[in-house]
């Protein structure tokens, strides 16, 4: 039986970043760390257990991800302690003979070896932290003691493995379930091993949450990613991506260095082309969006220094050598170029209408030509610097300083050549892509989906929690309405982006289903409220 402790919420600091959290649940990685957890065991026939705050309710996604994983929740009182919650634990469940291992809500290992029977996890400490150590290997387990630790202490790292559950459970009993003295009294009867051999991630302080975050990242197929604790090195075969990019960070007005880390020069090596930026240890709002629990006041705090960046950004105008005609190739010459390259290598056709929830809309292709008359061409006041990808997954929000910083810009303009200007409405749609559009929740597989080829219907729901219509609210008062485009403008440019990714997620036909069907979503929203007769 597989036991991974969860039933209390994260410490008052990473709530201040995260929200009121069960430790199992912090966003990492474009996931929650129970997935990365859960992973450790698929190999393994035994009963997985998860204990959560008694006052935490679980989302309809939570509950049908850990339901398909056939997790079984337990809830316990977030009041009690680690052992007492253990002890509960063990009486309702009331386990058969069977060895017992627990995990720590906040723990994760690279690998567990499961052959080995009554074994404790040992790691050297980074920081100070409060821990269990063991002062001294040599003299056994009546060393072992709560306390403030510095490094390279060895300190129990949250992998426990009992051959004896019954053993273990009198032992718990017998220390008026204290956690730590009841590993001594097994212990003194069945001498326990240390297992060292393993790379340990720590997700339960602020300080090793973020660095713990580092090691896990999430890449997609054209961009590599080397990080180390100080540096990100991004690097990549496309030259003129890479090179745009860093030509971005180099030219921005000095003024707005401060929402940027720090970047170092361009470099060729070994075919591929890269720059070095500061590693940041923050989280991007996708995490916070789609994982975290923060409340609305965070958000203020957040969208407003959103729109204090595109304030500033947007206030630096087009020089005259700039086009303003092939700015327009961001929206419907793009559209159709994509979707064009989505019907050559998947054959779906461009022209057939399509259904949403079994109401009948239009085909793709009309839907990018409708859409594309409520987008104007582009005026001199809407051309300045732009981030040209200003989405959620490339804000990072550091939650002490309540500051934003960016990442990732696009670098280049419609027709590819190397320039930090661009249409603000871009960056403003780009914003409503994730918030309103709700992409991070596709890119997260938050959803259900099912689709009919024969009729062309999709049937979609986005499992969305309780904080998203607020964030959405707040959104179109805080940035949009101050923007002074109409939101039919800025939506319309929305549906052009999702059906430009269509062929950037090759990789995944169920994705671009999903995209499809939040494309029709949108769409359908605009004939609700009457823009489409």
């Amino acid at each position: 039986m597989i036991l991974i402790t969860s039933g209390q919420y994260v410490s008052a600091d990473l709530i201040s970043n995260v929200g009121e959290l069960p430790p199992a649940f912090l966003p990492v990685g474009g996931k929650r760390l129970y997935d990365y957890q859960i992973d450790l065991f698929e190999n393994i026939s035994d009963d997985i257990y998860l204990t959560l705050p008694k006052s935490f309710k679980l989302s309809s996604f939570d509950s049908y991800v850990l339901k398909a994983k056939h997790i079984k929740i337990v809830y316990s009182d977030e009041k009690v302690s680690l052992g007492e919650s253990i002890l509960n634990f063990l009486g309702k469940v009331k386990p058969k003979k069977e060895r017992f291992v627990i995990l720590h809500g906040d723990t994760f290992f690279d690998q567990i070896d499961h052959t080995l029977e009554d074994a404790i996890s040992l790691h050297e400490n980074k920081g100070f932290n409060h821990r269990a150590q063991l002062s001294n290997i040599e003299g056994g387990m009546q060393y072992l003691e709560s306390g403030w630790v510095g490094d390279n202490r060895k300190v129990l790292s949250g992998y426990f493995c009992f051959s004896n559950i019954e053993l273990y459970r009198q032992g718990l009993v017998e220390a008026k379930a204290d956690f730590i003295k009841s590993i001594i009294n097994y212990n003194n009867t069945r001498p326990l091993n240390f297992y060292e051999h393993s790379k340990w991630l720590d997700f339960g302080h602020v300080n090793t949450y973020f660095e713990a975050r580092s090691s896990i990242t999430t890449q997609r197929h054209f961009n590599d990613l080397l990080i180390t604790p100080r540096t990100v090195t991004k690097k990549s075969r496309n030259k003129r991506k890479i090179k745009a990019e860093h030509s971005w960070y180099k030219n921005i007005p000095e003024e707005l260095n401060v929402y940027l880390p720090s970047i170092s020069s361009f470099k060729k090596t070994d075919s591929h082309y890269s720059y070095k930026l500061e590693y940041l240890y923050l989280i991007p709002l996708n995490d916070l969006f789609v994982y975290g629990k923060l409340n609305s006041d965070a958000w203020v705090s957040i969208l407003s220094e959103c729109n204090n960046f595109l304030d500033k950004l947007h206030a630096y105008r087009v020089p005259n050598t700039v086009t303003l005609s092939s700015l327009d190739g961001l929206y419907q010459l793009k559209t159709h170029k994509r979707l064009n390259e989505f019907y050559l290598a998947s054959g779906f056709s461009l022209e057939r209408k399509l259904s949403l929830n079994n109401v009948e809309l239009d085909s793709l292709s009309n839907i990018a030509n409708i859409t594309s008359n409520f987008i104007n061409k582009a005026r001199k006041d809407d051309v300045c610097i732009t981030h040209g990808d200003f989405c959620f997954s490339n804000i990072l929000y550091d939650s002490r300083s309540r500051f934003i910083k960016v990442i990732d810009p696009r670098g280049v303009d419609s027709d590819g050549n190397i320039s930090i200007y661009g249409d603000k409405r871009y960056d403003i749609a780009k914003l409503y892509h994730s918030i309103i559009g709700l992409y991070d929740f596709i890119i997260s597989s938050n959803y259900d989906l099912k689709v009919d080829i024969e009729s062309g219907n999709y049937t979609f729901e986005i499992h969305l929690n309780s904080r998203v219509k607020e964030i959405q609210n707040l959104f179109k008062e805080m940035i949009l309405v101050s923007s002074g485009y109409k939101e039919l403008e800025i939506q319309s440019i929305c549906i052009h982006l999702f059906l430009s990714m269509l062929p950037l997620h090759s990789d995944c036909q169920r994705r671009q289903d999903a995209i499809i069907a939040n494309t029709l979503i949108l769409f359908a929203d605009m004939k609700k409220q009457g823009y489409l007769l």
